[in-house]
């Protein structure tokens, strides 16, 4: 919300802030938006390679270490036969 300013005026630093302070706790998800504001500059977060390899590396060993369950696929052929 900070980073977006929905509610109150744009915050990107304090959003930022509070981003980093959940990844560093090893909430995945913010490595993802992390990542992603750094390497591409979304809402207006200065683009910084460093800390967007920092995040991407992050977010990859969670993936790693954590892989989706694999989901359950239905088809039309079982359900007829």
């Amino acid at each position: 919300m900070l980073l977006l300013g929905e509610g109150e005026p744009k915050k990107t630093e304090e959003g930022l802030m509070w981003l980093e302070h959940a990844g560093g706790l090893g909430e995945f998800q913010a490595f993802r938006l992390l990542a992603d504001c750094y390497e591409n500059g979304y809402y207006d977060v200065p683009v910084n390679g460093e800390k967007a390899a920092l995040w991407r590396g992050r977010l990859e060993e969670y993936e790693r270490l954590n892989p989706p369950s694999p989901s359950v696929r239905y088809s039309i052929e079982d359900a007829v036969s």
